[in-house]
């Protein structure tokens, strides 16, 4: 799927094992609570170079998936920016993601994922969690800067069993 412009209400994106499929160069602008973007069990899958502006709803979901690249995406998200479970191998890099108020980069119970070089602007809440265990996770070079203004609480990286190395946090008012 690629260089499309969609402009919806509602899910712009949704497939089941489309293996070995890439999604890049789209411009999607939605306004409903769901998902711009939903893989599941899209194994060796490329999604990148994607313009996202979800307003009311959340950026990129992938599950149940194995050696998976979500890189070089542009998504401005209500809620969450990027959600990735159930699966292993993912490489999530070179992103930027802004305005969450719930997880930009959330993961869970997938093994061997490298999160590095991305650029993280939430409002509030986490800025990269990681709930699972058994995780061998490496989270490397993210710059996480929250735009407080929100009465909120922060954490900008709970990781479990995880790798966790030269990462910047700020914050501004």
């Amino acid at each position: 799927i690629r260089n499309n412009t969609i402009n919806m209400y509602g899910k712009a994106i949704d497939l089941n094992n489309p293996q070995n499929s890439v999604i890049t160069n789209n411009i999607i602008t939605m306004y409903q609570d769901t998902w711009a973007i939903e893989v599941n069990e899209c194994h060796n899958c490329t999604i990148g170079n994607n313009t996202i502006n979800a307003f009311n709803g959340y950026g990129i979901e992938s599950n149940y998936s194995d050696n998976a690249s979500i890189t070089n995406n542009y998504i401005n998200a209500l809620w969450e920016g990027i959600k990735i479970y159930d699966g292993s191998n993912y490489y999530v890099a070179g992103n930027q993601i802004d305005g969450t108020r719930s997880n930009g980069i959330y993961f869970d119970n997938s093994e061997n994922t490298f999160i590095e070089n991305n650029v993280l602007y939430p409002i509030r809440d986490r800025g990269i969690y990681n709930s699972g265990i058994d995780q061998n996770a490496q989270i490397l070079n993210n710059t996480i800067e929250y735009q407080l203004g929100e009465q909120c609480y922060i954490e900008a990286i709970i990781a479990n069993r995880s790798f966790v190395f030269t990462d910047i946090f700020t914050s501004s008012e």
